[in-house]
């Protein structure tokens, strides 16, 4: 299980030759592309409704302890899922009130994803342990 619910493509737009990359000899067919780096945005909403999902507070972040989440009180009850930015599901809890902290100090330093899981929705946020 990973905190990414649906599929993800990738387009790249690629420019070969001109001024930077030189001539491309006429036999070329193909060759490998090595990409070295890929940053994902989350694109916001058209919509302007607020729901309570939107309003979890999740403090401090970054954190060197622990992590609290700042819940409102219709979310309470829901699953909340740790994962390693791999996909592994390293811990999973219910949330159930409305200051609701976990320990992160057996974590390593680096970046870990929370999924909440709710009747309103799923919620992924990033959390950055130091």
């Amino acid at each position: 299980e990973i905190p990414y619910d649906n599929e993800h493509y990738l387009l790249l737009n690629i420019a070969m030759g001109g001024n930077l990359g030189g001539t491309i000899p006429q036999n070329f067919t193909s060759d490998i592309m090595e990409i070295d780096y890929v940053r994902i945005y989350q694109e916001s909403s058209l919509s302007t409704t607020e729901t309570s999902i939107d309003k979890l507070i999740l403090y401090p972040n970054p954190t060197e302890s622990k992590i609290t989440l700042n819940i409102p009180t219709d979310l309470l009850g829901s699953e909340a899922t740790l994962f390693s930015t791999l996909g592994q599901k390293l811990t999973s809890f219910s949330v159930n009130k409305e200051n609701f902290s976990f320990d992160m100090t057996t974590f390593t330093p680096g970046i870990y994803f929370l999924k909440l899981e709710s009747k309103l929705g799923i919620l992924t946020r990033e959390i950055i342990k130091k």
